[in-house]
């Protein structure tokens, strides 16, 4: 777990899974307050994030910091 004060999880349109068949995933990208930095994830469920959203990353999922 990688717990922080993380902030401006931006949610991205919906993209395809490149498995078997087609899943919905959902592309977060998130940028870090400090530095500035901007990173994208791919997982399938938003966890009801919204623009501007405190979060933080949990085993390579976005999840709300709230």
């Amino acid at each position: 777990t990688i717990a922080g004060a993380v902030a401006g999880g931006v949610i991205g349109n919906n993209v395809e899974s490149r498995n078997k068949g087609y899943q919905s995933v959902y592309r977060i990208l998130v940028r870090m307050d400090r530095s500035g930095r901007t990173y994208s994830y791919e997982q399938p469920d938003t966890y009801g994030l919204r623009r501007g959203d405190p979060i933080y990353i949990d085993n390579g999922y976005v999840v709300p910091g709230w």
